[in-house]
């Protein structure tokens, strides 16, 4: 279906609404029984048709009868068609769009509900019979009374927007047999706190709950592959949890932007793509680190969410390749990064306004990280540390945006830590945030600073040769090792803590 095609049943759906207003209330109310054949239900209403106000069908009807319904009947309120059997079991298009009906019996062997067919109308409540299997585009779209909708467990096909618009709408239930959630399905539905997806389901279409700004928690079904673009755009989720979604790979643009209340994300171990926009300015989301098994994370991804472990440290995991722009923009809290080996580019300005950057641990890269325009734009460079491995100092050291940082040599493979020997006088402390080293003895000659796995590091150090200071400001480790070595060859080795 074209979405010509598609915006032409949602129009006439939105010109019923102001038609309702209009025939209310101005005729007598009328009830009529009748029992047709097909064709026959306009000859069989006795009563002045803009006057019936209720309406049961017995017999066959046909698309004539229901072109009657929507075009004559404008005041009819309740329909009973429990024993009617309308041709091919199906509700025809816009086949019962009256903008008065508040309340609808189907008939009992129904299969097929057609595009728009109670779009627009004013029902509360719907009873779908267990023979359904499709539902059509908009089927219930803009029933603005609506309060709750079950759909039966045999049917399959659902049309897009298909309750899109129900603004009353507190309550769904998805049946069995849908494997897609299709686009818009409950786009628009400000008042849906409880919806029931099926263990079934495979895909959640682009903008299926979006704008549903009270709905706190869904659960997701195991079986998801794939989540379309938009669809919680400004949901009222608090939590996520997707880590039970195993063969979940992808996830759309957009797909959680604009949740104000969404604290919590958890991500399977197989998602190897953020898309584009997917958490923007979802701004109470404390993500604690970019999941691990993520391969790109998309352009806008993480902007402006609240990051980073309990030490303000982030670390991005093994195997990402690349950040998109603006992708993690606005994390003003983080204090140091750690950049693993695999991340290929970084684009533009995907650590904006990173305010508080103290250090940055390159220390295992492999090559320098292509950089889009103003990667850093904002952050204090020149204050920070950028620490990289002995064989790409001198290419971080002049590489545009990279080489504002105080660019520092540190060995990228482990070093076996020397054994502690004779040191006479020899006294270390920490006091915040200097490692200040006094000899009483031979004058010191040199202080190397391991962290606990055995990396080297240099750091600004002031020697006289009785008292040696590093400044380890930019350092976020909780503990290292201090070597001194004095210059009577004598040498000690200190585990020190900088807490």
């Amino acid at each position: 279906m074209s979405n010509h095609y598609f915006y032409g049943i949602m129009k006439r759906i939105f010109t019923l609404a102001a038609i309702a207003a209009a025939v209310a209330n101005i005729f007598s109310a009328q009830a009529e029984t009748v029992t047709i054949e097909a064709g026959g239900l306009k000859s069989a209403v006795a009563s002045d048709p803009a006057a019936v106000t209720a309406l049961t069908v017995n017999g066959t009807m046909d698309a004539s009868d229901f072109a009657f319904i929507t075009s004559e009947l404008t005041a009819l309120k309740t329909l009973d068609l429990t024993a009617a059997a309308p041709e091919g079991d199906a509700i025809p298009e816009c086949g019962l769009m009256v903008a008065s009906l508040e309340d609808v019996k189907l008939p009992k062997e129904l299969k097929t509900l057609g595009q728009g067919a109670l779009g627009g109308t004013a029902i509360r409540t719907v009873e779908l019979p267990a023979t359904l299997t499709t539902i059509g585009h908009g089927a219930f779209a803009e029933c603005k009374n609506l309060t709750a909708l079950t759909i039966p467990a045999g049917v399959s096909d659902l049309g897009a927007a298909f309750a899109a618009g129900c603004t009353a709408l507190e309550s769904a239930t998805v049946g069995a047999g849908v494997g897609i959630l299709p686009d818009r399905a409950f786009e628009g539905c400000a008042a849906l706190t409880s919806v029931s997806l099926p263990k079934t389901l495979t895909a959640i279409g682009a903008d299926a709950f979006s704008g549903c700004k009270t709905l706190a928690d869904v659960t997701m079904p195991e079986s998801l592959t794939s989540i379309g673009d938009h669809a919680f755009y400004g949901a009222g989720l608090v939590g996520i949890d997707l880590t039970g979604c195993t063969q979940l790979t992808t996830i759309g643009e957009w797909a959680f932007a604009k949740c104000p209340y969404l604290e919590m994300a958890s991500m399977p171990a197989n998602l190897k793509t953020l898309g584009r926009g997917v958490f923007y300015n979802a701004t109470s989301m404390a993500l604690s680190a970019v999941p691990e098994g993520v391969e790109t994370v998309g352009d806008f991804a993480l902007t402006g969410v609240a990051a980073g472990d309990d030490k303000n440290a982030l670390t991005l995991p093994e195997g990402l390749t690349s950040l998109g722009a603006y992708a993690l923009a606005d994390w003003n809290n983080i204090e140091v990064l750690t950049i693993p080996p695999t991340l290929e580019s970084i684009g533009d300005k995907a650590m904006a306004n990173w305010t508080s950057l103290k250090q940055i641990d390159a220390s295992k890269a492999v090559t320098i990280p292509t950089l889009g325009a103003e990667v850093w734009k904002g952050v204090p460079q020149a204050e920070a540390y950028l620490d990289v491995p002995k064989t790409l100092f001198e290419g971080f050291s002049t590489a545009d945006q990279w080489k504002e940082f105080q660019v520092r040599a540190a060995s990228s493979e482990l070093t076996e830590l020397p054994q502690i020997s004779g040191a006479e006088g020899l006294k270390v402390r920490f006091q915040r945030p200097l490692i200040i080293v006094e000899s009483a003895g031979a004058p010191i000659a040199g202080v190397q600073v391991y962290d606990m796995a055995g990396r080297l590091f240099s750091f600004p150090l002031n020697n006289d040769g009785t008292t040696a200071t590093v400044d380890t400001s930019a350092w976020n480790a909780p503990t290292v090792i201090v070597r001194v070595e004095l210059a009577d060859h004598s040498a000690a080795a200190i585990k020190l803590s900088l807490r």
